[in-house]
């Protein structure tokens, strides 16, 4: 657990005043998720341009409360994740972990974790585990991995990614089972993640504490990430794993909410399944910046659905209006002035 210097504590206070905490107790949590998206937060930043040293201190304490939040989620999970990896609740990993403190033998060295990392167009097999153990495949961060869909998609393996056959993966997206179990152990509480929507046992987890109420697009993606950390062999938190680049992953998982109907749902889902909020009413998602590699692909499927989607509405308006034009009024037209003489 990160602790805080008392000689900080007028900082702390600002801050918690910035982002309408009740207390300073929780305050580099807070800051992560709810600090930035608060109103009058980035107001308070920008009249520190002219104070660079206590400009400089405030964006110390923010990397400092990222940081102890990245350190407690990966706690969290590191020894909890292989539990919500099969589909039965109460089904065992084949073959077990003998060693929860260690991943050496998580991510592609354990069949199960590897299937669920695999990029989605490529075969989940231990052919091409060993393609990437062995260095035959590189895994980089613009590549969309399976664990971000059901346990029991099935993908098109074989099929190019431009093909339509894959808008309804796309439609998946960031449903899986495994992504809402591990949302439930870090903003419910570990005793939450394999129970009903919304539930939480004793107080209240770190949604309660620090007041979240909605997911948003950024939160998702922190949670995502975090739960590839989880299932890889990487030991200790680095930016890059490999080819594998956690911030170059961070945006591409961002970037599938550039459509605002899919971000709507997700969110919905997200807000229903974790937090057990059922309203409805949720303020429109901004487009986001486009991704590349896998997300390029699908959003150009996504926008030539679109456009077949607008061009046979048109088309049945058009029909529709010609068959109600009267009888008369389409033998007026074809006689003319002439035949009306």
């Amino acid at each position: 657990m990160c602790a805080t210097s008392s000689s900080m504590a007028p900082l702390r206070t600002l801050l918690c005043r910035a982002t309408r905490l009740k207390s300073t107790k929780n305050w580099p949590r807070a800051t992560k998720f709810s600090g930035a998206n608060s109103p009058g937060f980035r107001e308070y930043l920008l009249k520190l341009t002219n104070k660079p040293a206590e400009r400089r201190a405030v964006e110390s304490q923010l990397t400092f409360g990222i940081e102890c939040v990245r350190s407690d989620d990966t706690a969290a999970l590191k020894p909890r994740i292989h539990l919500y990896l099969l589909k039965d609740r109460n089904a065992s990993l084949d073959p077990p972990l003998t060693n929860l403190k260690s991943k050496m033998y998580r991510g592609y060295a354990h069949p199960v974790f590897a299937k669920l990392l695999m990029p989605i167009d490529w075969p989940a097999d231990d052919a091409t585990n060993q393609e990437i153990l062995g260095g035959g495949r590189k895994v980089e961060g613009t590549q969309l991995p399976r664990f971000i869909f059901p346990l029991e998609q099935d993908f098109p393996i074989g099929v190019p990614m431009k093909d339509p056959v894959w808008l309804p993966v796309l439609d998946n997206a960031l449903t899986g089972e495994v992504l809402l179990r591990s949302a439930k152990c870090l903003f419910m509480g570990p005793d939450s993640a394999l129970e009903c929507d919304g539930y939480h046992k004793g107080r209240g987890g770190k949604a309660s504490i620090i007041g979240m109420l909605n997911f948003t697009p950024r939160v998702v993606c922190w949670v995502v990430t975090q739960v590839y950390f989880a299932l890889s062999s990487k030991q200790d938190w680095n930016k890059t794993d490999g080819e594998f680049n956690y911030e170059e992953f961070y945006w591409t998982i961002y970037g599938l909410f550039d459509d605002e109907d899919f971000a709507q749902r997700i969110l919905g889902l997200w807000d229903k399944v974790v937090l057990g909020n059922t309203t409805s009413s949720r303020a429109a998602v901004a487009a986001q910046p486009a991704g590349p590699s896998h997300l390029e692909q699908l959003k150009a499927l996504r926008a030539a659905k679109k456009l077949a989607t607008a061009a046979t509405t048109a088309t049945v308006n058009a029909t529709t209006i010609a068959s109600a034009t009267p009888v008369h009024a389409v033998a007026a037209t074809a006689t003319g002035p002439a035949g009306g003489a």
